[in-house]
């Protein structure tokens, strides 16, 4: 082996131990940072804990410090456009002779109303508030269009922005107050929403429109039966195209189904006229109707 052969084969050692050494040197800084990543996931979790600990914590000395605490609410009487809604909370700290109030607004008004408590026993207070329903049920719609029989192209919920407004005045700001000696103490405001008393009223309704190229549209719907003795029945629905406030064209929701949980009812309609709105109309035991726009 000549002086030039001699030189390559050091080089060629020299290039594999430089590679060996980098390699190592990698997969030591790897191994590194894994073990530095995996100590900083638990440093994170263990953080995560000692923060929900701490607001646990916290939400304990809070519900603790307060001088009264909400009890529940319950329905009295429910009709279909007042209920008799009774509140009671507990005050932990009450002075005898002093005046209890509950004080009450709808969310986004500004002046509160102002109901004397009535004395229970053990520290219990309650008010009677005679509260405004919406005259309908909860009702939730679905619609779905498809090109052809195997695939759903778009799908979409029924916003409804005057029911939603409507909701949103089932809502209500509240506090608890005591005058004694002239001395106020009030209690921070809090909120409670009222909607669950059309429950007490009606079933919910869960409606689904499917529409499909050259087919009939295709709506179902369900009354939901969470509690046996409602008021209010479904006696009967329909679906019905509108020209303005003209009627068009009727179509029954045919009874389908009918068990303890839920009743269904369904329709394949195919427009025969032009229209410019199409409703789903539901009446009920008493005789009066509600309906939704659906398209």
């Amino acid at each position: 082996m000549n002086k030039r052969d001699k030189a390559l084969f050091v080089c060629l050692i020299v290039v594999v131990l430089l590679n060996w050494w980098q390699i190592n040197s990698s997969q030591k800084l790897m191994n590194g940072i894994s073990q530095m990543q995996s100590e900083i996931n638990s440093l994170r979790f263990q953080i995560s804990n000692e923060i929900g600990s701490v607001s646990g914590v916290v939400q304990q000395i809070q519900d603790e410090s307060r001088w009264w605490a909400l009890d529940e609410t319950e329905i009295l009487n429910a009709g279909r456009e007042e209920a008799e809604v009774k509140i009671s909370w507990y005050l932990r700290e009450y002075q005898e002779d002093s005046l209890v109030t509950f004080n009450y607004r709808p969310v986004g008004e500004n002046d509160f109303t102002t109901v004397a408590a009535v004395k229970g026993s053990e520290g219990y207070f309650y008010s009677i508030l005679n509260l405004a329903v919406i005259p309908e049920p909860m009702w939730d719609i679905s619609i779905s269009h498809s090109s052809n029989s195997n695939q759903s192209d778009t799908f979409e919920e029924v916003y409804d922005k005057e029911r939603v407004e409507l909701s949103q005045k089932m809502r209500y700001e509240y506090y608890v107050a005591t005058t004694k000696d002239g001395v106020i103490r009030t209690g921070e405001v809090m909120q409670l929403d009222l909607n669950e008393m059309r429950d007490y009223l009606f079933n919910s309704l869960h409606t689904h429109v499917s529409t499909q190229q050259n087919r009939p549209t295709y709506i179902s719907l369900v009354e939901t039966k969470y509690l046996e003795n409602v008021p209010y029945r479904l006696v009967e629905a329909h679906v019905e195209t509108r020209m303005g406030n003209r009627v068009i064209e009727k179509w029954p929701l045919e009874k389908q189904g009918d068990t303890n949980e839920a009743a269904v009812f369904e329709s394949r309609i195919e427009t025969t006229q032009d229209y410019d709105d199409l409703y789903i109309v539901v009446r009920y035991s008493e005789g009066f109707t509600v309906e939704r726009k659906i398209q």
